[in-house]
């Protein structure tokens, strides 16, 4: 893994954010951690790429919390990903598009792949479920 990677999975952020995957998701602290670096490594794979990657449901729960904790997410996005990067949901004109969720399955896919060759490993797959 190269250096930017491990500093990615080292970046903390407030405890808190643990507490409230627990409270919100039902997460364990073991699953929360998992997450969370997750959550942090897809952010900054947002940043690379030139399509819209699309995250589980799972780390996208955490990604959310992530972004309310807005100083840390400032910081890691500015220290990463070279400026803040932006949660974007579908908008209801596309989830109505005839192709919607086949889309987004190629998306994920697709996402999936660029994962593992940016990371050089394979997706967790209780992170990334199918």
């Amino acid at each position: 893994m190269s250096d930017i990677h491990s500093q990615i999975d080292a970046f903390a952020f407030p405890d808190i954010i643990y507490y409230k995957l627990h409270k919100h998701y039902g997460y364990e602290r073991s699953m929360a951690d998992l997450l969370v670096r997750e959550a942090k490594r897809y952010t900054y794979l947002v940043s690379q790429v030139d399509f819209e990657p699309v995250p589980s449901e799972e780390i996208d729960q955490a990604w959310h919390e992530m972004i309310l904790l807005t100083k840390s997410y400032h910081r890691f996005c500015d220290t990463f990903c070279g400026g803040y990067v932006h949660h974007e949901p579908s908008s209801l004109e596309d989830m109505q598009r005839e192709n919607y969720a086949k889309d987004v399955l190629s998306e994920y896919l697709k996402t999936q792949e660029v994962y593992q060759t940016l990371y050089r490993e394979k997706c967790d797959k209780r992170a990334w479920t199918d």
